[in-house]
């Protein structure tokens, strides 16, 4: 079994490709350093899709404006950990943490 995810895995990332304009924009206005996360960030897209990784990536930016502006959104501590945690959640089928 672990053999098949593997492959599965390595054939997701084969052709990973750069972040595109709007994926780093929204992670820079997430407060997230997408060149520091840069390998990561791009094969989680691999694995989850553009659609799905956008989302994400736009939910993380929007609880950060909300932080920001005093809406009443829980202050984010570290952006790219509450990013990790939704992209695990959403590969595993899990429920965020947060």
């Amino acid at each position: 079994k672990t053999l098949g995810v593997s492959k599965e895995f390595s054939e997701l990332i084969k052709n990973i490709v750069p972040l595109n304009g709007y994926q780093i924009e929204t992670l820079q206005e997430a407060e997230i350093d997408w060149e520091k996360s840069r390998v990561f960030l791009e094969q989680s897209r691999a694995l989850l899709g553009n659609s799905v990784f956008e989302e994400l990536c736009a939910e993380v930016k929007g609880r950060v404006l909300s932080s920001i502006y005093g809406n009443s959104a829980k202050p984010i501590k570290s952006p790219i950990a509450y990013l990790i945690t939704l992209i695990r959640s959403e590969l595993l089928g899990e429920l965020p943490l947060y």
